[in-house]
């Protein structure tokens, strides 16, 4: 009797040396596909720059201090531009730019903000932007071939620069008015 309970104990620890093997090899399995799944996820710390589609971690404090541009209801397009860039260098998650910029409103935009806000509430960052441009932006009723028409040039050739948010516009109503050859003078 014994020997029979001695056979089956041995039987027992054989059996449980055997799934004690197998539950390491899956756990390092685990350990070795979680490791390889780590090391996609995070960029080696030289290789992350500007216009990187990577991922990139949570809002993190940098060495220099940018300040972050307010809004009063001019400039939207110059606004949102240096906003975007704001973000991208602090690598601002999507989901907390909304309640950053806004704390950074004046003027009438705080009202128009508040009315917005109550008909139907800005989900995502792209929604109040776009907003943004539709109500602060240049009027869809300005004509840009009127506009180019009473363009005349006073300052230097460098200075058409800063007329490159009127060339975009112009791109746009390019092939109704076919503006080519015009446009193709004033640009450097």
């Amino acid at each position: 009797m014994q020997t029979l309970l001695r056979k089956k104990y041995i039987n027992l620890q054989e059996k449980m040396h055997h799934m004690q093997l197998a539950k390491e090899s899956k756990f390092n399995r685990i350990t070795e596909a979680l490791t390889t799944l780590l090391q996609r996820q995070t960029p080696p710390p030289d290789s992350s720059h500007v216009g990187s589609n990577s991922p990139k971690p949570s809002f993190q404090v940098r060495s220099v201090k940018l300040d972050f541009p307010r809004f009063d209801g001019k400039n939207v397009r110059d606004w949102v531009f240096r906003v975007e860039q704001f973000f991208d260098y602090y690598e601002t998650p999507d989901y907390d730019r909304l309640t950053i910029a806004l704390v950074h409103l004046d003027q009438d935009v705080i009202p128009w903000f508040k009315m917005m806000q109550r008909a139907n509430p800005f989900p995502f960052w792209r929604v109040f932007t776009r907003a943004l441009k539709m109500d602060f932006g240049p009027s869809v009723h300005e004509c840009p071939k009127s506009t180019l028409f009473k363009l005349m040039q006073t300052g230097t050739v460098n200075s058409i620069w800063n007329l490159q948010p009127l060339l975009t516009e112009w791109t746009v109503c390019n092939s109704i008015w076919n503006l080519q050859p015009l446009l193709t003078e004033w640009t450097v």
